[in-house]
């Protein structure tokens, strides 16, 4: 009876209140042409970082295929419930949301700087100024970002380093409390690789045979978050 005890236990997480828990579905950005350009080399070589670092892909749209990953997304997203999308402030997610799931006029679309990719280094990860994202994604609302340019603006005369993982950890844990503070239950969030990586592997503690950490593009994962 103890060893059987012992196996129901260790198959389990924990019980939790209904009510402090939120489903959240996480979605990374269909594949950007700066995507492609690094597809074509080993990943963390001095190839794969020249690529990345090509003026052209400043704040990186979407290649060809990534619009059709999002048609192939909303496909499927009609059967996604979310009484509230946070999207990243870049090109990219904002496409991939506009792209990949139906327009709602009954739900808020909260652009947030804290889901945004690790800055720095790769101009393809700095975004343009609110008053030009404003005007090609009217529906989303931008006043949670700072007017003006990016303050992680990456230029080729002059472009920081990349954020360390100790102030990406930073901004998942004001993420998580941003979104412990909504009154929402089922939330869409569309970001980025590096940043859902981190946040997988070393906030929510993911393990691998549930599948990789690290978001394929235009992937689509729900999980449920329980909050003290």
């Amino acid at each position: 009876e103890g060893k059987e005890g012992g196996a129901a236990t260790s198959a389990i997480h924990g019980a939790f209140l209904l009510e402090r828990s939120k489903t959240v579905h996480f979605v990374r950005h269909a594949e950007g042409h700066h995507n492609v350009a690094a597809k074509k080399h080993v990943r963390g070589s001095p190839q794969y970082e020249a690529a990345l670092n090509q003026p052209s892909f400043f704040d990186a749209r979407l290649s060809p295929h990534g619009e059709e990953q999002c048609r192939d997304l909303r496909k499927i997203s009609d059967h996604v419930d979310y009484s509230l999308a946070i999207v990243s402030p870049l090109t990219r997610t904002l496409q991939t949301y506009t792209l990949g799931f139906r327009e709602r006029k009954d739900i808020p679309i909260i652009a947030l700087e804290h889901v945004r990719e690790r800055f720095g280094k790769h101009p393809c990860d700095s975004r343009r100024p609110v008053h030009e994202l404003i005007q090609d994604f009217p529906h989303v609302n931008f006043t949670l970002i700072p007017a003006g340019d990016d303050p992680h603006l990456c230029r080729p005369e002059n472009c920081p380093p990349r954020e360390p993982d100790a102030d990406v950890d930073v901004r998942v844990k004001r993420f998580l409390e941003f979104l412990a503070s909504r009154p929402e239950k089922e939330i869409l969030v569309v970001s980025h690789s590096s940043f859902l990586a981190r946040m997988f592997e070393e906030h929510f503690k993911w393990e691998e045979r549930h599948g990789k950490a690290r978001f394929e593009n235009a992937e689509l994962r729900s999980v449920v978050i329980p909050f003290r």
